[in-house]
């Protein structure tokens, strides 16, 4: 019976990833540790895994819309969060009532779970000549819990990585086959991805670099239908995801879609270089001069330029932490929530703001083995990127340079996890992949006679 499910149909692929989806989420509601670690954190529930998270963040600007038909505080917009996400989450109150929560946990699972064959696709149309890499691109992609260690939780990572793979599949195939309806597709789910996080305010940029290299990888001519499907595709995302950055115009006349990026340069990576340095005292004299202005686009002024001055004066210490958060981002395995929706954790002291995690020297172990294997992954990858180097395949390999450094470098500012990873990681596991079956084949013609008598 086995032999006949076909791991690499798209459809097979689907219906197993949801059902590790929904079989994660049964399990997790059936258990009262981890029904716990499911609920908001407010009431009964206050103390519980996402306490000090952003999780709030998402839901009181829901609630907030439903009441005052605002997404920010009663009547006053809110400038911090853009509002894709609470507008879901909105709408799965207004739909599901008091059993909202549950309801929105399985759409995820549901809506999460169409990553696994998009990766697939992904992977056949930039490697026409190696389709046998989409098994194991699938296999490893379930193994990790990439994209169902977070399907029961409120934020925002998953939901935009899994909209941003899905749309970049329709791109490719829009280029590939030379199709408006993918087009569509593509624009439309770029497009809700990026209202539900700031980063993609400049993605139109690698999305020309992403659909030229699908020309170019597929041989198709750049001709007019070609250039045209490029151009309308990516002033269409330009546009759409810039769409909260005119909100917070319309509302306080500062053309930027959030006040993360800033909040997160002095609050965060500035905070922690002053304290290193002893001079938290003058952090907070910056601090009090930021608060006592209302206006945001002063605000944000003020916040780029006291971290730009914190990191001209210790710059070896910006760099520190910077490497320091970069760490559990690129380090951390996806599989840690799920020890924590269960009450464990890897390390004496759990994380600020939670008090129910025990340390587990099994936790540890896998922490360890996933390093190990993120390592491997890593070099696997920087082997690749040197073979498209010394190919001169130049324009693969800055297109897959820009859009890693694009999602992964703002990231490393402040202490966000291995959640940060989840928009780059399929495009380093493919890569990988690829490099693995180029490394096995290189491996088997140096083996046969012929190979040794050539070389």
């Amino acid at each position: 019976m086995w032999e006949k499910i076909k791991v690499e149909s798209p459809v097979v692929q689907y219906f197993i990833g949801l059902s590790v989806n929904i079989i994660f989420l049964v399990i997790l509601l059936s258990v009262n540790t981890s029904y716990r670690n499911l609920q908001v954190p407010e009431g009964e529930y206050s103390n519980n895994l996402w306490m000090g998270t952003d999780v709030l963040t998402y839901v009181e600007p829901a609630r907030n819309f439903l009441e005052y038909g605002v997404f920010g505080n009663e009547t006053i917009p809110d400038y911090h969060r853009t509002i894709g996400y609470p507008l879901f989450l909105s709408v799965m109150m207004f739909l599901f009532g008091s059993h909202w929560l549950v309801a929105t946990l399985f759409v995820q699972a549901i809506v999460f779970a169409f990553v696994y064959p998009a990766l697939s696709k992904i992977a056949a149309m930039m490697f026409p000549n190696r389709t046998s890499i989409v098994k194991p691109v699938f296999v490893f992609s379930l193994l990790s819990g990439a994209y169902f260690a977070t399907v029961p939780v409120l934020l925002t990572d998953l939901f935009t990585a899994a909209l941003l793979i899905i749309g970049t599949c329709f791109g490719m195939m829009c280029i590939v086959n030379r199709s408006w309806k993918y087009l569509v597709l593509q624009v439309l789910l770029i497009g809700i991805a990026g209202q539900i996080r700031p980063t993609l305010i400049l993605f139109a940029v690698i999305n020309v670099l992403i659909l030229i290299c699908m020309a170019k990888r597929h041989g198709i001519p750049f001709n007019g239908k070609v250039r045209r499907l490029i151009t309308v595709s990516s002033v269409s995302i330009l546009l759409i995801c810039n769409l909260p950055s005119l909100r917070n115009y319309v509302n306080y006349r500062v053309f930027r879609p959030t006040d993360i990026l800033e909040s997160n340069l002095f609050n965060y990576l500035g905070k922690n270089v002053m304290t290193c340095k002893g001079e938290l005292d003058r952090y907070n004299e910056m601090l009090d001069e930021i608060e006592q202005t209302g206006d945001p686009g002063h605000i944000l002024k003020l916040r780029r330029r006291y971290a730009l001055q914190i990191y001209r004066k210790y710059p070896l210490t910006t760099l520190k932490y910077y490497v320091y958060n970069a760490i559990p981002v690129m380090g951390h395995t996806h599989l840690l929530h799920v020890a924590h929706f269960f009450g464990y954790h890897w390390q004496d002291e759990s994380p600020e703001g939670n008090a129910v995690l025990r340390k587990s020297k099994f936790v540890l172990a896998v922490l360890l083995l996933w390093y190990v294997v993120h390592l491997g992954l890593y070099v696997l990858f920087m082997s690749f990127l040197i073979r498209l180097l010394v190919s001169r395949n130049y324009l693969y390999l800055f297109s897959i340079v820009v859009f890693i450094c694009y999602f992964m470098l703002p990231s490393f500012i402040a202490v966000g996890g291995n959640r940060h990873r989840l928009s780059i990681e399929w495009l380093l596991v493919i890569c990988v992949f690829y490099e693995i079956q180029h490394l096995l084949e290189y491996l088997r013609e140096q083996r046969t006679p012929t190979a040794g008598i050539e070389g």
